[in-house]
């Protein structure tokens, strides 16, 4: 058994993610904010910008002696619960995001919104999810054995309707 402190989730105000994040560290503890780089188009120019890929959500490594800090935080709301508990992330499933971050890059697919899908290639191989939303560039993907919703820009060659 692990002695690590449990990954818990927790909600921050629109568009705090980041700030959170830096609070967090400088507390000292272990936090987590997945980002994703995608490219923004103004009337002007176009940059690349890094999102979260899981909006107003940042993971922390945490105990109940570290809740009250964190709560305190400034943008932090609240912990995302789960049975009457602050909900636990396994370490497994912070590496799969981590992961799936790594190699998902440059990616892109056009389906419809409800089709189920399966990943023909990559780590994500054999992995089925259902489409729930499409933009330009990306879909949004409920992967049901990772139990998150994932945005997954995908290219069309790597995804097989089921």
């Amino acid at each position: 058994m692990s002695n690590q402190k449990p990954w818990h989730v927790i909600y921050t105000s629109a568009h705090n993610e980041k700030k959170v994040f830096q609070q967090l560290e400088q507390l000292e503890l272990e936090a987590y904010l997945p980002l994703y780089i995608t490219t923004r188009v103004w009337s002007d120019r176009k940059k690349k910008v890094e999102l979260p890929l899981f909006t107003s959500y940042v993971f922390v490594r945490s105990d109940e002696r570290d809740y009250r800090p964190i709560i305190e935080t400034s943008g932090v709301s609240h912990f995302v619960y789960y049975c009457g508990k602050p909900a636990v992330i396994s370490d497994k499933e912070i590496e799969a995001i981590k992961k799936f971050l790594s190699l998902s890059e440059g990616y892109s697919v056009k389906v419809e919104v409800n089709s189920q899908v399966i990943v023909n290639k990559g780590f994500m191989a054999g992995k089925s999810g259902r489409v729930i939303k499409i933009s330009k560039d990306k879909l949004i993907l409920r992967i049901d054995s990772l139990d998150v919703i994932i945005t997954a820009e995908v290219d069309r060659d790597n995804v097989d309707l089921s």
